[in-house]
């Protein structure tokens, strides 16, 4: 599930048990069963939840304001920060980096992969095009060549813990390559999606349908098709939450 489709997926399935925790349906302790047992790598969901807990007359509609004003704030920030870059480099699609690449006054190209089996990378290519963004488009692995091209790196999270976070799998090797190359990695989040340590035992990175690498199923094969992975919050990353 990419960044668009797991914010859009999250804040659905927080409306939904928004309605039926003010309905009496859900108390607080089914409320928590309900998130780590069916999402338990929504991170949002995690942040709703201690809100719950928080404001015994919590207002869905001040959740999400906080978040969009979260959401705001990191996109000024990430724009003022990267004002004197030109070329940069992202991986997968964050819908964060997406809307702060629209708004950089200097930029000249954005180097991306496609970011398999998804393809997101394909989608945030278009997406760059349509706004007359100059794109350079490649296989997952020329991922060194486009990184030694750009003069930083600039990522979007699905989850934030104290000493790590989670992206598409292959950020490790990015940031490892950024760091080579010393180039400025750049990590954009939210509050909402920092998860309590915990809460950690419940977050779970799941294995996506295999037939999407391999179509049939064979007793000698196991496929390996995880998209997220945790990534260390190494000291050369600039986090903007």
């Amino acid at each position: 599930m990419g960044d668009k489709d797991r914010v859009h997926g999250s804040l659905e399935v927080l409306d939904l048990l928004y309605r039926e925790f003010k309905n009496g349906n859900l108390n607080e302790e089914r409320l928590f069963e309900i998130i780590t047992q069916k999402y338990p790598s929504f991170a949002i969901l995690y942040s709703f939840y201690d809100w719950i807990v928080s404001h015994k007359d919590a207002d869905i509609e001040l959740f999400l304001k906080k978040m969009l004003e979260n959401r705001l704030r990191v996109k000024k920030t990430a724009t003022n920060l990267l004002a004197s870059y030109k070329r940069f480099f992202t991986y997968s699609r964050s819908s964060q980096v997406l809307e702060v690449l629209k708004e950089v006054k200097n930029l000249e190209k954005v180097y991306i992969t496609e970011s398999r089996p998804g393809r997101e990378g394909v989608l945030v290519a278009n997406e760059l095009l349509d706004t007359g963004i100059y794109v350079v488009l490649g296989v997952d692995m020329i991922v060194e060549e486009f990184i030694r091209e750009s003069e930083c790196v600039i990522l979007g999270s699905d989850a934030l813990f104290e000493d790590s976070f989670v992206n598409k799998i292959g950020t490790r090797i990015v940031i490892r390559l950024a760091e080579e190359y010393k180039r400025p990695v750049f990590v954009l989040s939210l509050p909402q999606k920092k998860i309590k340590e915990e809460y950690r035992r419940y977050f779970k990175i799941e294995n996506e349908p295999p037939e999407e690498i391999f179509p049939e199923s064979h007793p000698r094969l196991n496929v390996v098709n995880k998209y997220f992975e945790f990534v260390p919050l190494y000291p050369h990353i600039r986090l903007i939450v």
